[in-house]
Order: C-alpha cells, then sequence, then structure tokens
C-alpha cells in the first residue's frame, strides 16, 4: 500500500534507525481523504484519527498497539440506550500480535461510545480480502438503564426523577456482549450480533 502526503496530508511516520519500531500518527482524515486511500469503501461523512505502534522485530513480530477516535459516527443503537451510549465519538483500542502468516490476533480491545464501556479479542484476518472479526463484553447499570429509557419516552426530566427514584431500590447489571463480522473491503456491510441478559433486582 503505498501512501502520499497528498493523499493523507495529516499522517506522520516515526521509525528508529533499525526500523525495529514504527509509529504512524494519523490526525483526523476527513471523508475524502479516506476514500482516496480506499477508493469503492462506503462510509458516512465522518473523521478518523489514529496512533498505531508496530514492533517489528521479536517474538510475535509484527506486533503493537492502536488506538484510534471515529468523529462524527456511533453505532447504532434503541432510543432507550441515548443516555448511555451518547455523544458523536466512538473510540476503539486494542494490542496486536501476528498470528499465522497473514492473520493478527487481537487483545485487549475496547470499544468506547459514551459511558458505554466494551472489552474483548479479536482476529484480523488477511486472507480472501481481509476480514475482522471481534468478540465483545461489558455490563450497564441498571439504574442507569432504567433513567436512560425512561428518558428517551418521557424527558430527561423523567429520566432525572427516575434515577432519583431508584437509588438504593434498583441492584444489578444487564450483561452486554456483541460479536462483529466485518469484511474490510465492505465495512458497511458488517454483520453485529448484540446480546443482553438482565440481571435486575429490587431491594425491599
Amino acid at each position: 500500500l503505498k501512501v502520499s502526503a497528498e493523499e493523507l496530508p495529516g499522517l506522520r511516520v516515526e521509525a528508529d534507525e533499525a526500523l525495529r519500531r514504527v509509529e504512524l500518527r494519523l490526525e483526523k482524515a476527513d471523508r475524502k481523504s479516506l476514500l482516496r486511500l480506499l477508493p469503492g469503501l462506503r462510509i458516512p461523512e465522518l473523521s478518523v484519527e489514529a496512533k498505531l505502534v508496530v514492533e517489528l522485530d521479536g517474538p510475535g513480530a509484527p506486533k503493537g498497539r492502536v488506538d484510534a477516535t471515529i468523529h462524527g459516527w456511533t453505532p447504532p443503537r434503541p432510543k432507550e440506550l441515548a443516555g448511555i451510549v451518547y455523544g458523536e465519538e466512538t473510540k476503539l483500542s486494542a494490542a496486536f500480535a501476528r498470528d499465522g502468516l497473514l492473520s493478527l490476533r487481537l487483545d485487549e480491545v475496547e470499544l468506547r461510545v459514551g459511558s458505554l464501556r466494551l472489552r474483548g479479542e479479536g482476529k484480523l484476518d488477511g486472507t480472501s480480502g481481509g476480514r475482522l472479526s471481534l468478540q465483545l463484553a461489558g455490563s450497564i447499570d441498571c439504574r442507569e438503564l432504567a433513567s436512560s429509557a425512561v428518558g428517551a419516552h418521557l424527558g430527561l426530566s423523567a429520566g432525572a426523577f427516575a434515577a432519583q427514584l431508584t437509588r438504593g431500590r434498583l441492584g444489578g447489571t444487564v450483561a452486554v456482549s456483541l460479536g462483529v463480522e466485518a469484511p474490510l473491503s465492505r465495512p458497511t456491510e458488517a454483520s453485529i450480533s448484540p446480546n443482553a441478559v438482565l440481571r435486575c433486582k429490587l431491594v425491599l
């Protein structure tokens, strides 16, 4: 892959003299720049900033870490989660290491949107055009969920009242899991499989 400064003007590359470690920083590449780099990619209006550190020497190399922020896009969610999954930014971070000839193992994966945190692992398969697989999990406090759901239907004041009403009376969490299967050449065709298990309880 050849990238010029004209295609990604915000790209900065640093490396040591022995090329054992390479660091790439991308400063808010907009949709136009991303489409110039990856023609045919169907993406909404957004921008991306990222930091990628790659170790090219030692066991498991290439290995490293990526931290990225997507501005102007968040995953689809029901309106009942608007008080939890809010804002206009999605943050994604992961450590990676070689897993076979054309694949990378993803560890310490974290997805952050609003106050929602999901963590897990995954794999980046470089064969057949490339495919990203993720398995993430997290939890939502039942009181936060109740407040968010009431606020979505009855307004912020009602949501705040629900939060006060359930304080000390509603306990437990909602276990959330998310599976992602995405072809790298067609990320908008990603298959996302959410799941939630209620573990809420009334405290009398």
